[in-house]
């Protein structure tokens, strides 16, 4: 359902979809002490129609870190067109989740 567009192995995804409502929470992994800088898109294998709700992320100052934080993220530079998202940024060793809002077509 959800595929990611990058050059490095250090980075999953995974997605959950409420059955509900449709919408979707995509979880993006950067295993990597480094951030990822080169751009990265997610595609979607969907039907219906997203528009980004929120960003948030869980991330430190690296893998030793012992009070890594939870904030939310703006939106500012990240972009949603049809099933495809780019624009996110992930710092290293973190964790961003996207709410993404489920319409019909």
């Amino acid at each position: 359902m959800v595929n990611i567009k990058t050059d490095t192995a250090t980075t999953k995804v995974f997605a959950s979809k409420s059955s509900k409502t449709k919408d979707l929470s995509v979880f993006i992994i950067n295993k990597s002490p480094k951030a990822l800088t080169k751009p990265l898109e997610l595609n979607i294998a969907s039907p219906m129609n997203y528009s980004i709700d929120k960003i948030y992320r869980f991330s430190g100052k690296g893998p030793n870190d012992i009070d890594p934080k939870w904030e939310q993220v703006t939106k500012v530079n990240t972009n949603i067109k049809g099933t495809l998202v780019s624009g996110i940024n992930l710092p290293g060793v973190s964790i961003t989740i996207i709410t993404l809002k489920a319409s019909k077509n």
